[in-house]
C-alpha cells in the first residue's frame, strides 16, 4: 500500500494453559539470511526469533525485536497500554505494517496497539521480505486474513488521518518559516 508493508492473521487457536504469546513480523527468508539448515522435508525449524538474524518482530508479551537485538518495548511504544499476546482469543485479528520510513505498527481488531519508531527496516525488497508469524505460547494456530496486503477501511483512516496531521504541522511550519522569511526581507529592505 502506500503506507507500507501490511499483512493480518486471524487466531484460529488458543492454549490458555500457557501465559506469553506468539510474535508477529517481517524478515529474510533464513535461506538466504543465516547458517539454519532446513530438514529432511525442507523446512526450517526453530524460533523466528532466534533463527531469523535478519527480522523485525513484535509481540511475545511485550517484546520487540529489531535484528539481531531484542528488548521490551517502552510505554511509549505500547502506548501507554501493556497489551499481551496471550489475551487473544479466537477471532481476534492482528495486523502489522511496515511503513516506508521505517516504523513497525501493530494492530489488534483495528486498533494500533505497538508502534516503534525507526526500526532500519530495508524497503528495496533487496533481499525480499516475508511476513513472519512465530507460534509460541498461548497461540497456538493462526490463518492469514484474505486481505492481500491492504488494510481494512478503519486503518487505512486511521492512516490518513496521521498523514493529515503530518501534512497540517508541515503547513504550519511552511507558513511560520514563509513569515519568519517575509519579516528578514522586510528588515533587509529598510536598511
Amino acid at each position: 500500500t502506500v503506507y507500507g508493508r501490511f499483512f493480518e492473521v486471524r487466531i484460529e487457536q488458543v492454549d490458555s494453559t500457557w501465559s506469553d504469546g506468539f510474535g508477529i513480523g517481517i524478515g529474510v527468508h533464513p535461506s538466504l539470511s543465516c547458517s539454519l539448515e532446513p530438514d529432511l522435508g525442507g523446512f526450517y525449524e526453530g524460533l523466528a526469533w532466534e533463527s531469523m538474524p535478519h527480522s523485525w518482530m513484535l509481540g511475545y508479551d511485550g517484546r520487540v525485536k529489531i535484528q539481531h537485538s531484542s528488548r521490551y518495548l517502552t510505554s511509549r511504544e505500547m502506548l501507554g497500554v501493556r497489551w499481551q499476546t496471550s489475551n487473544l482469543q479466537c477471532g481476534d485479528r492482528v495486523g502489522l505494517l511496515a511503513s516506508h520510513d521505517g516504523h513497525l505498527m501493530l494492530f489488534v481488531n483495528d486498533h494500533l496497539t505497538y508502534l516503534v519508531s525507526y526500526c532500519e527496516i530495508p524497503w528495496a525488497n533487496n533481499p525480499p521480505l516475508y511476513a513472519l508469524v512465530d507460534l509460541d505460547g498461548s497461540i497456538r494456530a493462526v490463518e492469514l486474513t484474505g486481505r492481500n496486503g491492504i488494510p481494512s477501511p478503519q486503518i487505512l483512516d486511521f492512516l490518513c488521518s496521521l498523514r493529515e496531521t503530518e501534512f497540517q504541522r508541515y503547513e504550519s511550519l511552511e507558513d511560520l518559516r514563509a513569515s519568519e522569511m517575509h519579516q528578514v526581507q522586510t528588515k533587509a529592505l529598510s536598511t
